[in-house]
């Protein structure tokens, strides 16, 4: 797990948690876990359809049991599914928003070692110091720009 430590007047530390596997898995790995769960979710309503028949309930009563049984099974599981996108939504703001905290922090910082520089009177040093001040300047405009997930199929 990652800290990052903010000066004085901010959070002393974020932490961010790991991805679950499901968000950094391929398609076809997603796709296979989702039919594995509907395959279980039949194994247990052919159980359920089974146990009921070997105990003489009359088919209404066998099928309304299993509708039943497979209706609240499958909310349980789509109730599960939208809890954990929730969670993953939340987490992937607070992640946006300690993104745009670290880069105020560092631009701020390169801000006061440009000025310093300059004091310098030095002009190969701050030759040096703008051109490292630049390419953090494109890391940070270029390469933590938030962009939407591509399609991983």
């Amino acid at each position: 797990m990652s800290t990052i430590r903010f000066p004085s007047g901010r959070p002393e530390a974020v932490s961010l948690p790991p991805l679950p596997w499901i968000y950094r898995a391929a398609m076809w790995k997603v796709a296979v876990a989702s039919f594995a769960l509907g395959a279980v979710v039949s194994l247990i309503m052919f159980g359920v359809q089974i146990t009921l028949v070997r105990k003489n309930f009359q088919f209404q009563e066998v099928m309304l049991i299993s509708s039943t049984t497979a209706g609240v099974l499958t909310g349980w599981l789509t109730y599960k599914a939208m809890c954990y996108a929730i969670q993953r939504r939340q987490a992937l703001i607070h992640r946006v928003h300690v993104v745009a905290e670290t880069n105020h922090h560092i631009r701020n910082a390169l801000q006061s070692i440009q000025l310093s520089a300059y004091s310098l009177n030095d002009k190969p040093t701050i030759d040096a110091i703008n051109d490292a001040t630049a390419r953090i300047d494109w890391v940070l405009s270029e390469v933590l720009t938030v962009d939407p997930p591509r399609d991983r199929r």
